[in-house]
C-alpha cells in the first residue's frame, strides 16, 4: 500500500507532499492540479504517458517518489536522466514499460486508473473498442485457444479409446486361447517340488562325493604314511643293529689291542691312541645321526597315526551318508540296510 507520494515539478505542482491512507480522497477547486496528481501516480507505476510535456514550465527535469511499505520507488527524468530507483538500486534502459521490480513492488495496470474525461461505462464505445477492454479483462484469446485445445484432446481421446477399445478386444481373445494356462500352472507346481526334490537330491550327491573324495585322499595319505613309517622301522632297526654289531666290533679290537699290549709289555703308541679318537669321534657321529634319524621316524610315525584317524573320521562319514541315500554316491549301486532287530522284553 503507498503511504506517501512527492511530486516535483509535474505540470502545476512545483512540489507536493501527499500523505496517503487506505483511502484517499483528492478535492479542490477547477484546475487545481487534481487530475495531475493522478497522471504523475499513472506516469509512476505504468511510465505513461510518454515525453516530456507534463513538466513544469521553467524546470529542467521532472521526479515523482512514492513510498511503498519500508521500499521507496523515484522515477525521474530530465536532460541526460532517465530512470527508476527503488531505494538505492538504479534501473535505465526500460524502454517504454517498466522495471520488473518496480511492477512487482506497485502493482498496478491500466484498470486502476480512470481518467477525468473516461466514459463510465462500456456504451460509449465501440464495438472494437468494447472487444479491446473485454479482452483486457478476460483475454478471449484464452478463451478461443482453451476450446481448440479442448477439441483436440476430445479427439484425441476418442482415438485412444477406439485404440484401448480394439486392445481390449484382442486381450478378451488371447485371454479365450490362454485359458489352459491356470490347470498348467497347476500341473506345473507338482513338477516344480520334484524338481526341487531332485535338485537337493543331486546336492546330497555332490557332498557325499566329496565326502568319498577326502576319504579316498586320506586313505591314499594314510597309506603312503604307512609305508614311510615301516621304511624308517626297518631303517632304524637296521641302524641299531649295525650300530651294535659296529660296537661289539670295536670293543672286540679294542680288547685286542690291551690285550697285544699287555703281551708285549709296552705302552700304547701316540699313533694308537689318535686312531681310537678318531674311531671314537665316528662312532658318536653315526650315533647322532641314529638319534635325528629316530626323531623324523618319530614325527612320521605321528602324521601316519593323525592319517588314520582323518582315514577313519571320512570312512565314518562315507558310511552315515551311505546309510541316509541308500546308494552310493560314486557307481549309484544301491547299498543294503541294516535291519536291528528289538528284543522283546524278558517275561
Amino acid at each position: 500500500m503507498l503511504t506517501r507520494l512527492l511530486l516535483e515539478d509535474f505540470q502545476c505542482h512545483e512540489r507536493l507532499d501527499l500523505r496517503l491512507g487506505r483511502v484517499t480522497s483528492i478535492v479542490g477547486r477547477t484546475d487545481a492540479g487534481k487530475s495531475s496528481i493522478l497522471r504523475a501516480l499513472r506516469w509512476l507505476c505504468l511510465n505513461r504517458p510518454a515525453g516530456d510535456a507534463f513538466v513544469r514550465h521553467g524546470a529542467a527535469g521532472v521526479s515523482v517518489t512514492a513510498w511503498a511499505g519500508r521500499k521507496r520507488v523515484r522515477r525521474a527524468k530530465g536532460p541526460g536522466r532517465n530512470e527508476y530507483r527503488i531505494d538505492g538500486e538504479r534501473f535505465v534502459a526500460f524502454g517504454a514499460g517498466v522495471p520488473d521490480a518496480v511492477a512487482s513492488l506497485l502493482n498496478a495496470d491500466d484498470l486502476n486508473f480512470s481518467r477525468q474525461h473516461d466514459a463510465p461505462f462500456w456504451f460509449a464505445l465501440s464495438p472494437g473498442e468494447v472487444s479491446r477492454e473485454l479482452n483486457a479483462l478476460v483475454d478471449l484469446a484464452l478463451i478461443d485457444r482453451t476450446l481448440a485445445a479442448a477439441a483436440a484432446d476430445l479427439r484425441r481421446t476418442r482415438a485412444e479409446g477406439e485404440v484401448a477399445a480394439g486392445r481390449l478386444e484382442e486381450a478378451r481373445r488371447q485371454r479365450q486361447r490362454l485359458a489352459w494356462v491356470p490347470a498348467a500352472i497347476l500341473a506345473a507346481g507338482g513338477l516344480e517340488r520334484k524338481l526341487a526334490a531332485l535338485d537337493e537330491a543331486q546336492k546330497r550327491a555332490s557332498r557325499l562325493a566329496d565326502l568319498l573324495g577326502g576319504y579316498q585322499r586320506a586313505a591314499r595319505a594314510a597309506e603312503v604314511a604307512y609305508k614311510r613309517a615301516q621304511a624308517l622301522q626297518r631303517a632304524v632297526a637296521a641302524g641299531a643293529a649295525w650300530a651294535a654289531a659296529r660296537e661289539k666290533r670295536d670293543r672286540l679290537v679294542q680288547l685286542t689291542a690291551e690285550l697285544e699290549l699287555r703281551r708285549a709289555g709296552a705302552p700304547p703308541t701316540l699313533d694308537g691312541l689318535e686312531a681310537a679318537a678318531g674311531r671314537l669321534r665316528e662312532a658318536a657321529g653315526r650315533r647322532d645321526r641314529l638319534a635325528a634319524l629316530l626323531s623324523r621316524w618319530r614325527e612320521a610315525e605321528g602324521r601316519r597315526c593323525a592319517s588314520e584317524k582323518e582315514a577313519r573320521d571320512a570312512k565314518g562319514r562315507h558310511d552315515r551318508a551311505l546309510a541316509t541315500l541308500g546308494r552310493c554316491p560314486a557307481c549309484g549301486a544301491p547299498t543294503a540296510r541294516r535291519k536291528t532287530r528289538t528284543a522283546s522284553p524278558s517275561s
